[in-house]
């Protein structure tokens, strides 16, 4: 089980935050956060968070390639309803990496840095999800949420 939670738009709050992060094995990892309104009155908003990332490692052949990107869309029906669209899709590429063997049983026989798989296996992933959540207050009982899911796994 996963459980996959996204920012939600924030009223009455637009702005729009950029990342950059690096480190070691050539890592570099962007990212964006951007909420907004749409409609001029405010009951449509908006959210779309991206990331990219590059990384190799210290095992010779081995690297990830990852990019995320997660919009979300929400209408405020009125003071009591909310309609959310929430969408994410995200592509991973990298080097297949089962770890280095153990050799007579000795785990240290072969150096931490020695890949012996072939340097031409990649796993190639791309997903989609999306869910609909109508959230009502019929009444002072706490919330009521119908969600629709739909995905390409």
């Amino acid at each position: 089980i996963v459980n996959v939670i996204t920012k939600k738009p924030i009223a009455n709050n637009p702005f729009a935050t950029a990342g950059f992060m690096f480190g070691a094995y050539s890592q570099a990892r962007y990212t964006a956060d951007v909420n907004s309104e749409i409609t001029q009155s405010g009951n449509v908003l908006f959210r779309l968070n991206a990331a990219q990332e590059d990384i190799n490692s210290f095992v010779n052949f081995v690297s990830t390639n990852r990019t995320q990107i997660a919009p979300v869309v929400t209408w405020l029906v009125n003071d009591a309803t909310t309609l959310t669209w929430n969408g994410e899709w995200h592509k991973d590429y990298r080097t297949g990496f089962q770890g280095t063997p153990a050799v007579n049983g000795d785990p240290l026989f072969l150096p931490p840095s020695r890949f012996v798989g072939q340097p031409t296996d990649f796993l190639n992933t791309e997903e989609f999800r999306q869910s609909l959540v109508l959230t009502s207050q019929l009444s002072d009982l706490p919330l009521r949420k119908q969600t629709v899911t739909t995905g390409d796994l």
